[in-house]
């Protein structure tokens, strides 16, 4: 892994600091919503850090984000953000589900007012990380969403 997105994914989990509490819907939960059967996972238990969230629950459970209450969202966006900057040069559903999620949706109307000035700032920071580093795959979507819904807009400008 490059300096860049060492230095930027430690940015991020100062900014994303550990839970108290677990939160409530895990990644498995939005899942089973998403395949619309009866939520088996009611006793999963979400960890309290996102950092301890495994590539490989990002890649088997990615539909689960869009299911996710906004605070189940907030635990789980940092560890997407750095499974994209960790691999820029693949295409992934994963990434895809990072960028979807950045997509102000009517049904959530709240998602995004949790999020500190410093968060904010994280995110737009993976948003051009993806844009510009030279090995991304995904630099059109990320541009897609960057200009379209965090791009040049103050903080308490976005939704």
């Amino acid at each position: 892994m490059r300096t860049v997105q060492i230095e930027l994914i430690q940015a991020i989990a100062e900014a994303f600091p550990p839970r108290s509490v677990p939160c409530p819907m895990t990644l498995l939960q939005g899942d089973e919503e998403d395949t619309y059967y009866e939520i088996k996972a009611l006793n999963d238990v979400a960890p309290l850090d996102w950092q301890s969230v495994t590539d490989e629950q990002l890649e088997t459970l990615q539909w689960g984000m869009g299911y996710l209450d906004p605070d189940s969202w907030l635990f789980y966006l940092p560890a997407f953000m750095r499974y994209a900057i960790s691999y820029p040069a693949r295409n992934s559903l994963v990434i895809d589900r990072f960028f979807d999620t950045l997509i102000p949706r009517d049904w959530k109307p709240d998602q995004f007012k949790q999020l500190t000035d410093k968060q904010r700032a994280m995110i737009v920071a993976a948003l051009e990380f993806m844009i510009y580093d030279e090995e991304s795959q995904e630099s059109e979507e990320a541009n897609a969403v960057y200009y379209d819904h965090w791009g040049g807009k103050a903080a308490s400008e976005q939704v």
